[in-house]
């Protein structure tokens, strides 16, 4: 017959192997955390080139709605998309609050129109739920999961590699 200590040191072996098995796919991360249409939404820092003010803002034609322009950054021509228009979202006015979050993903660097920053934020793995359906005009597919406290973890590498992110439109002479 086993001791009693045995019997604990086996119980601790089993619920180790069990929190190790039911590991989140997602590891753990910091975020920035903004408000975009009356929702908040995270984008991993890792993804986080900086943050400007929204002006200085260069109009291109012949690009979809979603596209706002370019902006000079650190002497860098990017795209500024809005979001609101891309996730048909309800627009919202822009303020002085408003500010444009520089990305970077696979090679790329571009800019993203949101109406407010509410702070940096670490999110546990375990924390994150799968959303299996769209959200308020928010495909499914650009979303990784919700956290705890209902803010919806962007899929950033998904956003950088949509097809509708190519312009191929000409202007007609």
């Amino acid at each position: 017959m086993p001791t009693p200590e045995e019997i604990l040191k086996f119980r601790a072996k089993i619920l180790a192997q069990e929190l190790k098995d039911e590991k989140s796919e997602f590891p753990d991360l910091e975020a920035l955390s903004f408000l975009l249409a009356h929702e908040t939404y995270l984008i991993p820092a890792e993804h986080i080139l900086g943050i400007t003010f929204f002006r200085g803002l260069t109009l291109i034609p012949c690009t979809p709605s979603f596209v706002l322009g370019v902006m000079n950054w650190h002497g860098k021509i990017v795209s500024v998309l809005d979001l609101k228009k891309f996730f048909h979202l309800p627009e919202t006015e822009i303020t002085d609050l408003s500010r444009v979050i520089l990305l970077t993903c696979q090679g790329l660097e571009l800019g993203v129109l949101v109406d407010r920053i509410a702070g940096i934020c670490s999110v546990r793995s375990a924390e994150i739920q799968k959303l299996l359906d769209s959200r308020e005009g928010v495909s499914s597919e650009y979303i990784i999961g919700l956290d705890l406290e209902q803010r919806i973890l962007l899929n950033v590498e998904k956003l950088f590699s949509d097809r509708k992110m190519i312009v191929h439109e000409e202007v007609k002479r």
